[in-house]
């Protein structure tokens, strides 16, 4: 028999557990990583334009650069973004 009742020590749990959740995402929050994209080989094309831009709820531009191979690296703080390539063929 335990001195604490079974649900007072699975609600402290779940405190826990939702402490170390929200605390992660906010730790998070502010970081630069390194992001590595590479794509299939367009055939006759001169380089490539490649947008990254929030994911919501602007839509804000963040990154537009010209490359001549088919892979980019670059650092971006911790977020959703979405991408665009573009072959260029002039």
């Amino acid at each position: 028999m335990s001195f604490f009742p079974k649900t007072l020590i699975r609600d402290i749990f779940y405190i826990i557990l939702i402490f170390f959740s929200i605390s992660f995402g906010v730790f998070a929050e502010g970081k630069s990583f390194v992001y590595y994209i590479e794509w299939k080989e367009v055939k006759g094309s001169r380089g490539y334009v490649v947008e990254v831009r929030k994911s919501v709820p602007t839509q804000e531009l963040i990154l537009e650069k010209k490359v001549s191979e088919n892979e980019i690296e670059f650092s971006l703080e911790a977020g959703s973004y979405d991408y665009r390539i573009a072959a260029l063929n002039r």
